[in-house]
Formats: structure tokens, sequence, C-alpha cells
């Protein structure tokens, strides 16, 4: 039977050529042939007809959420974020509605605005979740947050450096001058730890569930 059918098939593909491809008899022939083949060879017709579930499986794992910053804010540090997601989603079993709000808590880094959202509110109930926030722009997690700089310059050294400076020993009019460089000190501490990022409405973020596991 094998031969039978390599013979049909190369008459076929002689007939094909001579016609233009285009005779609808052929193109049911077409069809048979490739039952015919199919259940001469099932492990290659497997192999044809196979779903990628691999695929299918990495496509979920890696799927994000795509969401936007809610409205126009300013975040700093500790400060709560508001995003609404731009998509329905089942997040611990719940579904949660498209434009549904997430709120996360902001944290500077490497010019970066860090956010983890912990829970989300549905009604009364208290969803536990784990997502990170990630840039759409750079798939990097956190928001691009140039103005984050000075805090991590000057956060980073400045602060202790002028937290250990002392000033015992020296005579009173050294004190006094002291004094200035204390209320120096207390006004520059609070403006490192004033520092915000302006966020606009609609920027594009992602959400990453970090539950997710390839089993």
């Amino acid at each position: 039977m094998s031969n039978d059918v390599t013979k049909l098939e190369a008459l076929m593909q002689n007939m094909k050529e001579n016609n233009g491809g285009n005779d609808p008899e052929m193109m049911q022939l077409n069809a048979m042939m490739d039952k015919l083949i199919a259940v001469q060879n099932p492990d290659l017709a497997k192999q044809i007809y196979k779903k990628p579930e691999q695929n299918s499986a990495y496509d979920s794992l890696f799927k994000a959420i795509p969401a936007v910053i809610a409205v126009n804010q300013k975040a700093k540090q500790g400060s709560v974020v508001e995003l609404r997601i731009l998509d329905t989603v089942v997040l611990n079993g719940m579904v949660i509605p498209k434009g549904h709000a997430f709120f996360g808590l902001a944290a500077f880094s490497n010019q970066r605005l860090n956010l983890e959202i912990k829970n989300i509110r549905m009604g009364n109930q208290v969803i536990p979740v784990n997502l990170t926030v990630y840039d759409k722009r750079d798939a990097m997690p956190g928001i691009y947050a140039p103005e984050a700089l000075l805090s991590d310059a000057i956060g980073s050294g400045t602060v202790d450096a002028m937290g250990s400076v002392g000033l015992n020993g020296f005579d009173l009019t050294t004190q006094i001058a002291g004094a200035g460089i204390d209320a120096a000190k207390s006004l520059l501490t609070k403006k490192i730890r004033r520092v915000k990022q302006n966020l606009k409405a609609g920027y594009p973020l992602l959400l990453r569930d970090n539950t997710k596991k390839l089993k």
C-alpha cells in the first residue's frame, strides 16, 4: 500500500502542475491523500497535528497583566501609587475585572520606582497576591524614575557623613556655628526624603504574577 500511495502522490503532483493547482477535484484528492498518509504514518501525523502544549504553557507562564498609572500623581518614598489593569484576570482563584484599581507602595532605588502589590480589595474581600510592577517601555522591574537620582546620590552617603560630624572639644563660637550646620543638615535631610517622581495617567506598565511556575 505504501508504494501505491507514493505513486499516487507523484501522479497527483504531475496533474497539479499541469492544471495550475486550482482544480477543485485535485484539492479534494490532496485532502484524501493527507488522510491516507496519516493512516500509514500515525507518528508523523501526531507530529504534524500535535498542539503546541509546551509553547502554550510558556505563553501562560510569561504573560504579564497590562496596566497603566490610574491618575496623575506624585510618588515619594512609602507613598501609595494607584494603577488600573487593562484586562480581566484571574488571581488567587478570583476574577478581577478590567479597569479594577490596584495599589502599590513606592520605594526608590537605582533610578527606579519599585512597586510591589500584595493585596487587592474586591468589595469587602482582601485578596492576597504577589505582583511586581514592570515598566512596559524597557521590561525592567520598577518604573523609570530619573528624579530619583538625587535620592541615590545624596541619600547613600551624604546624610550619614553629615551625621558623623562632631563638634566636641571646640570653643563656644565653633559650637554656635555648629548649630547652623545642624540646621542645614536637618533641611538637607528633609529635602532628600521629599524626593518625588511625577507619574502621568496612562503610563504603560506590566504586572508580573510571581506565583506562576512552569509545571
